[in-house]
């Protein structure tokens, strides 16, 4: 009796799991095969291919950004440029008799990069100038002001800027970057620096000897006063003067001495000079540029030693810079810029003392 139950046991386990494989197949014998499978996107879109098991099915999908063609075992899957900052996705269906399977789409969002955000500077005089960027889809660029003329070309924005009428001041823009459909957008700083930066003198006026020579002190020589800096030697000098109240003015003269240019800080007490004793000397032939070959302090009285100072330091190395000076006349006033950094220059105007 024992066997006999055992042997009932065993034909209704069977009988049962028999019922189950029958009313339940197995899920993957209920997909259609996919063999490969390449249909994520980037932003600019393209074309990309769904190879399947069988060569009879039907294949549809949800979204009409995304159209589908076969041709045997494969469904070509195309999908035009996504021009919005939003990632999407279709599903693609694939039928053959009673099984089916779904292939997802994925498109990335539009983006537009930069190597560098930070505001583009331009010199006074104008130009040309270009700067790479990385986008999937058109670009467009459009600026605020009437003086910068930007435009695309290839994987370059380039700007045509007009010279700056403004000889001391600078001027700012925006530029504006727009990748797909005007959701994605950068603004982008530009500014113009003042047009001394890069004005080019007039070639055929010899304003070093212009200089030299004007002597304006009784025909014994040429005497000027500092009357302006640009704004990182101005800083320098108006901390220097905060620091030792006694200092009145930064003054040139030429010749003094033995020397063919002295460069004096003038103080109530006595006179500070940083002398060249090589003059203002045309650099590469050149007769606007030149170099104050400046070497050592003098003191009288009791003039502070201003050398410790870094201020006083920091003024010192402008004027006395290798490179040398491009020099700028103006009727009888001269400016001198230098030639290491174009963004350092002063004026200087004829003295009577």
């Amino acid at each position: 009796m024992k066997k006999t139950i055992n042997l009932f046991a065993i034909f209704a386990i069977l009988f049962f799991c028999g019922c189950e494989n029958e009313d339940y197949p197995r899920f993957e014998d209920s997909q259609v095969k996919i063999e490969q499978s390449n249909v994520t996107f980037t932003a600019k879109g393209g074309t990309g291919s769904i190879i399947v098991g069988t060569s009879d099915y039907t294949a549809s999908v949800d979204q009409n950004w995304c159209k589908l063609s076969t041709s045997g075992n494969t469904i070509t899957v195309t999908v035009e440029p996504n021009i919005s900052v939003i990632i999407r996705s279709a599903n693609v269906t694939i039928q053959s008799g009673d099984k089916i399977n779904f292939v997802p789409v994925t498109q990335n969002a539009v983006y537009l990069h930069l190597e560098n955000y930070e505001t583009i500077s331009l010199l006074g005089r104008g130009g040309t100038i270009s700067f790479p960027y990385e986008c999937e889809t058109s670009v467009s660029v459009t600026s605020d002001v009437s003086w910068i003329t930007p435009k695309v070309e290839g994987d370059q924005i380039v700007l045509q800027a007009m010279q700056n009428p403004n000889f001391l001041e600078s001027r700012k823009a925006t530029l504006t970057l727009t990748a797909g459909d005007n959701l994605f957008s950068l603004k982008l700083n530009v500014e113009q620096k003042e047009l001394i930066t890069s004005y080019e003198p007039d070639p055929d006026m010899d304003a070093v000897n212009n200089f030299l020579n004007l002597k304006n002190n009784n025909g014994t020589s040429s005497r000027y006063k500092v009357t302006y800096f640009s704004s990182r030697l101005a800083s320098l000098y108006n901390t220097l003067i905060t620091a030792y109240p006694i200092l009145q003015e930064m003054r040139i003269e030429a010749p003094r001495s033995s020397y063919k240019l002295s460069v004096i800080l003038y103080n109530t007490i006595g006179n500070q000079y940083w002398n060249a004793t090589n003059g203002l000397v045309p650099i590469d032939g050149s007769k606007t540029v030149a170099a104050f070959a400046l070497s050592g302090d003098s003191y009288s009285g009791t003039s502070p030693a201003y050398t410790s100072n870094t201020n006083y330091t920091q003024l010192r190395a402008c004027f006395a810079s290798s490179k040398g000076f491009t020099i700028i006349q103006e009727d009888n006033v001269f400016w001198f810029r230098s030639v290491d950094n174009p963004l350092d220059y002063f004026k200087a105007e004829p003295a009577s003392w």
